[in-house]
């Protein structure tokens, strides 16, 4: 008897031991919120922000090939293109490009104040200059000042309605 319970002690630990070892991963892949700034893009001084709510090994190397298209796409661009992506990161505000699954179906989808680019993460391998070139240069006609505008005037016209 004493045989048994000895065996079965032992047996306890070890099935502890491993349960301790194989289920500590020390939740490196939960997703988590990720945000990474870069810095001088075009060597013109830019700033943008990259976000994500990514586990780590989605997030590894996506603000990397995200700054090395950009400035690929801003060098091999024409003088329209170059324009672009000056007026857009130049914006006061910055950008923000928030990577995720975000639009589900489509590549990217951009903010009517121009200056938030959701990037589906499915992108990050496929054609990736062209869809943000492409983003760009709709967000190039959005413009912050006059969309804050609109929303003041919207507002004001919804309340009206609500009250009558």
């Amino acid at each position: 008897m004493k045989n048994c319970k000895k065996n079965i002690s032992v047996v306890m630990v070890i099935v502890a031991l491993i349960v301790l070892i194989t289920g500590c991963d020390n939740n490196k892949n939960d997703p988590k919120d990720q945000s990474t700034t870069l810095t001088n893009l075009f060597g013109e001084g830019f700033t943008a922000t990259v976000k994500g709510f990514l586990t780590d090994t989605e997030w590894a190397g996506v603000s990397t090939k995200i700054e090395t298209v950009l400035n690929e796409a801003f060098k091999v661009g024409n003088p329209g293109i170059k324009s672009q992506f000056v007026t857009v990161f130049g914006r006061n505000d910055g950008v923000t490009i928030i990577v995720g699954e975000r639009p589900i179906g489509s590549s990217y989808e951009t903010t009517i104040d121009g200056v938030t680019l959701y990037l589906n993460i499915n992108v990050l391998d496929n054609d990736l200059q062209s869809k943000l070139t492409a983003a760009v240069g709709e967000m190039r006609y959005n413009n912050p000042i006059i969309v804050k505008n609109i929303l003041l005037y919207d507002q004001y016209k919804v309340y009206r309605l609500i009250i009558i």
